[in-house]
This record gives structure tokens, C-alpha cells and sequence, in this order.
């Protein structure tokens, strides 16, 4: 049997491609639930400044989850922080 050597180069590549695919999947229109918003999405709805979010995500005050550096939110929950018109 060969023997192949992973380098530091093939990792890094596969790593990308990872994170790509994953981002795809998570920014793809789903039923509802199950669509994620990034920071910069969230920050234009709720008309709020990326210190703010920053601020409520550290205060658990929206929940968050980090996929290779970007932040994501589930889009049902920023809907429900929306204020509500009268």
C-alpha cells in the first residue's frame, strides 16, 4: 500500500472547503427555523451597531453560534427581538 503525506497545504484547502460548504448549508433558505443570519444581517433588522450585538451575544442575550470566525444567528430568534409595531 502507498504511503501519501498530508501537508500543512492540504489541510488548509480542506479546511476551507469545509467551512464553505457548512456556511452554504446554514445560509440557505429553509423552513423557517432553520435559516441563519450573519452578524451583518442581524445588525441591518434590528437597526443596531455590531458593539451592540456584540454586547448581547456576551450577554446571552441572543443566542450564537461561531463557524470559522463568523458569527450566526438564528433568523426566529432576531424576529422575535424585532420590536413590534402599534
Amino acid at each position: 500500500m502507498p504511503l501519501e503525506i498530508v501537508t500543512m497545504q492540504d489541510l488548509a484547502a480542506f479546511k476551507q472547503i469545509i467551512l464553505s460548504e457548512v456556511r452554504d448549508l446554514l445560509c440557505r433558505e429553509g423552513t423557517g427555523e432553520e435559516r441563519m443570519l450573519k452578524s451583518a444581517e442581524v445588525c441591518r433588522m434590528l437597526r443596531i451597531s455590531t458593539g451592540t450585538l456584540q454586547n448581547l451575544r456576551k450577554n446571552k442575550s441572543i443566542a450564537a453560534s461561531k463557524i470559522g470566525g463568523t458569527y450566526y444567528y438564528l433568523r426566529d430568534d432576531i424576529i422575535r427581538m424585532l420590536p413590534k409595531k402599534k
